[in-house]
């Protein structure tokens, strides 16, 4: 079946055509959209993994992420504990993040994490606390 124009000629285009070119159409952005998403959740986790470290030898206490993985997009917390203490931890990470920024290496991205050292409830060791928000806007 053809189109006809003002006149009644046909005008060439089918009714195939234009639902084959919605099809393409709804498919591309389908797949753009998906590639601006899978990049973002690669660069969330490779963002925690340069600047969230674990520190070595702790617990995993827990750990709780609001979308497919932990650190990828979303919001991610993970709770670490060490027998070490309090100051000891927290200079660590000073001095881990410290190194990372003399390399040179650089905080660009969709990605804000943050790092927290506090005492537990007993006042035994060290409870460390990984953060990381991650383009949850989007959503």
């Amino acid at each position: 079946m053809s189109f006809l124009d003002a006149e009644g000629a046909q005008s060439g285009y089918s009714l195939r055509g234009c639902f084959t070119m919605v099809v393409v159409f709804l498919v591309g952005i389908t797949f753009c959209m998906g590639s601006v998403l899978i990049a973002a959740d690669v660069s969330c986790v490779s963002n925690a993994s340069t600047w969230l470290p674990e520190y070595p030898d702790a617990e995993l206490v827990s750990q709780d992420y609001t979308m497919v993985r932990a650190f990828g997009i979303g919001e991610t917390t993970r709770i670490l504990y060490t027998e070490e203490d309090l100051g000891v931890v927290r200079r660590w990470y000073q001095d881990t993040i410290t190194d990372l920024a003399v390399e040179g290496k650089s905080r660009v991205g969709v990605a804000r994490s943050n790092w927290r050292v506090t005492e537990p409830e007993d006042g035994n060791g060290s409870l460390i606390i990984l953060a990381q928000d991650c383009a949850s806007g989007i959503f």
